[in-house]
């Protein structure tokens, strides 16, 4: 090893927060920082008790499929479908 070299990182300041942001102080930019870590976390929150419910009505309720329209028509779909294409490895456009 000839040499080790240390990155020096600009200062976290007012002129950063210019720089990397559309804020001009760095107290704008920590404020906005933390909003959208709030609104991310409700979202993923949100996301979580959707699934929690979606897998406790799957858990809790039987649905029915009939024998006829499963057979006659479960290999039907899949070829009509307009994602048909992506199943082949095609793009759709």
């Amino acid at each position: 090893m000839k040499a080790v070299k240390e990155r020096e990182l600009p200062p976290v300041d007012d002129a950063f927060a210019k720089l990397a942001s559309e804020f001009d102080t760095l107290a704008e930019l920590k404020t906005d920082f933390v909003a959208r870590l709030e609104r991310v976390k409700k979202m993923e929150q949100g996301a979580q008790a959707r699934d929690r419910l979606v897998e406790k009505l799957l858990a809790d309720n039987e649905i029915p499929v009939p024998a006829n329209d499963y057979a006659g028509n479960g290999a039907g779909l899949a070829n009509n479908s307009p994602a048909q294409p992506l199943y082949a490895g095609l793009s759709s456009g």
